[in-house]
């Protein structure tokens, strides 16, 4: 009888000893939370000078706000889940392949050129508005697939895009002299092509490990910018020097066989689009797997955690009246203790970040536009010089062997050594980046020599132009290593798809505004013929390396050259 009466109250101790524990945990807790009070009072006290201070992050930063934001670097695949060498490769072709089939579409008027102007009897400004009429379609279309692929994925909204290129490219071959018809067509099929380097961006985020960052960018961007490489050598191998004679009827016998060769160059975009979309879907398996080690690592994660939680109920019919009362005055003591350390802990959370935007319940439409526009002035800054380089040494390309044209007889061998230029230069510049970093410095002396080259064209005549053409391309291909790539480094990881959004909508504008002007302008002579041409992108060129500078100077004053550090392992 007397073990019997023992052991409940062995019990009832060992219940009352656990209970005093957690109410001195929950003390010591209380007491480390007045203290970060106490230390978060003080540093507002405190003044640091612009190199010390650390300054709060926040989600949501206006536009005009000169606040420097460096964003939380987090690893990727923070569930722990590792790519293997064969799901890197994938990613790399299928980030390529994301908006090679669109940029190919649209580059290829620039080797159809020489052949469609005497066809449909347009001029330079004409044929420079065709050219850059692609862009107009996607000007805003890649804000607003930005919810689409956070909500499906970069996969499958790049399958999507893709098949949307090969539908549009079908009408194209039965246009072929019609110039309203080719330039509605080209509008159309322009909805996704900017868009996808939005697909390519979040697959290369995604998918890549963060030292890899620089290189994926570059050889994802280098390559597909290049998709006009086919169609110069391609289309003047199958033209095989013919030219259209207006001189003479249509059903001409060299007429007829110019036409038919013609429509053959547009049947090629059916049939580039129609295989970038099957290596796409193919090169995507590997990576869907991904997506699933990721989902079973959240599984195990949560039954993990829910196995440790500890089943607290308690039975109380081995306790007399009495026990019980204390045993839940204790207990309700303790959750009040309990309580009050939470609302005392918020409190000092909130006081350490004031400006820290909360997500209402709602998800109101305030919210989602501070969200989708209210970026960082750096973001605006870096975007900005990204996207004049390559607007002008990418979306120049058309205009360059236009001015060509005018001096040389071998432009379009100068545009091919453009395009050969431009995919050497995305993995060389990538693997320079990883190795020592200084992508703020790299810009200004890639904006530097991309002057020089532009000015070299003008030495046509005596110096041969492969050089200053190597030159723009290789500028063209590594500009997403020295500033895409540091989109991440100063946005936050919920906004970085609007980011590369708005990174594509500036890039639209750049590309579809540039070519007209500039073909505008070619009725400036000095020193040469077409020379304004030349011209508009210099000065381009000289903005956007001022805003390089800038961008430079804050790294060095406000970010401790954290934005010219060799990214992380």
């Amino acid at each position: 009888m007397k073990q019997k009466q023992k052991a409940p109250k062995s019990r009832r101790l060992e219940m009352m000893e656990s209970v005093q524990k957690m109410q001195v945990k929950h003390y010591k807790r209380a007491n480390i939370s007045s203290r970060m009070s106490n230390q978060s009072r003080m540093s507002h006290q405190t003044n640091f000078t612009s190199k010390t201070q650390v300054t709060l992050r926040t989600n949501h930063v206006p536009v005009f706000a000169n606040e420097r934001q460096i964003s939380k670097q987090i690893p990727k695949n923070e569930e722990s889940v590792e790519s293997s060498g064969f799901e890197i490769l994938c990613c790399f072709i299928a980030g390529t392949l994301a908006s090679f089939s669109g940029l190919y579409i649209g580059d290829s008027i620039a080797a159809q050129q020489t052949y469609i102007q005497p066809l449909m009897g347009v001029d330079d400004s004409q044929i420079g508005f065709l050219a850059s009429c692609i862009f107009l379609g996607s000007l805003f279309m890649p804000l607003v697939c930005a919810p689409f692929i956070d909500k499906y994925g970069p996969i499958k909204c790049g399958i999507f895009m893709n098949i949307y290129n090969v539908i549009l490219c079908i009408p194209m071959p039965f246009f072929y002299r019609n110039y309203n018809a080719l330039l509605g067509i080209r509008l159309i099929a322009g909805a996704f092509p900017e868009a996808t380097f939005s697909v390519q961006s979040a697959m290369v985020v995604k998918y890549l490990p963060k030292r890899l960052e620089s290189l994926g960018f570059g050889i994802c961007m280098s390559v597909a910018t290049s998709a006009n490489l086919i169609s110069f050598f391609i289309i003047p191998a199958l033209m095989d020097e013919l030219m259209y004679d207006s001189t003479q009827a249509d059903d001409a016998v060299t007429n007829v066989q110019f036409i038919s060769v013609l429509k053959t160059t547009y049947w090629m975009n059916v049939y580039v689009s129609l295989a970038s979309l099957m290596v796409f879907i193919l090169t995507c398996i590997p990576l869907l797997k991904i997506d699933k080690k990721i989902e079973m690592k959240k599984l195990e994660e949560l039954k993990q955690n829910q196995s440790e939680n500890k089943d607290d109920s308690m039975n109380f019919d081995d306790f007399e009246d009495n026990e019980v009362n204390q045993i839940l005055t204790a207990h309700i003591e303790e959750q009040l203790i309990n309580n009050q350390s939470k609302k005392h802990i918020q409190d000092v959370m909130s006081q350490l970040q004031p400006l820290k935007q909360r997500i209402p319940n709602n998800f109101s439409i305030m919210y989602f536009a501070k969200k989708v526009f209210f970026l960082p002035l750096d973001y605006w800054l870096i975007c900005s010089a990204f996207c004049l380089l390559l607007s002008c040494c990418y979306g120049a390309q058309t205009l360059i062997i236009t001015y060509l044209n005018n001096h040389i007889s071998y432009a379009d061998t100068a545009g091919i050594v453009r395009s050969v230029a431009s995919i050497l230069g995305g993995p060389i510049c990538g693997a320079f980046v990883s190795w020592i970093g200084q992508r703020p410095l790299l810009n200004i002396i890639f904006f530097a020599l991309a002057i020089v080259s532009f000015a070299l064209l003008f030495l046509s005549q005596s110096l041969p132009s492969y050089i200053p053409a190597f030159f723009i391309g290789f500028f063209d291909g590594s500009s997403a290593t020295v500033g895409k790539s540091l989109f991440s480094y100063v946005v936050e990881p919920s906004q970085l798809n609007n980011a590369y959004a708005f990174g594509g909508i500036m890039l639209n504008i750049g590309q579809f505004a540039f070519p007209p002007v500039a073909g505008a302008l070619s009725l400036i002579n000095v020193p040469d013929e077409s020379a304004g041409i030349i011209w508009f992108y210099i000065i381009m060129l000289i903005v956007g390396m001022g805003i390089s500078i800038v961008v430079f100077i804050r790294d060095k004053r406000y970010f401790n050259g954290v934005l010219s550090k060799v990214p992380e392992i």
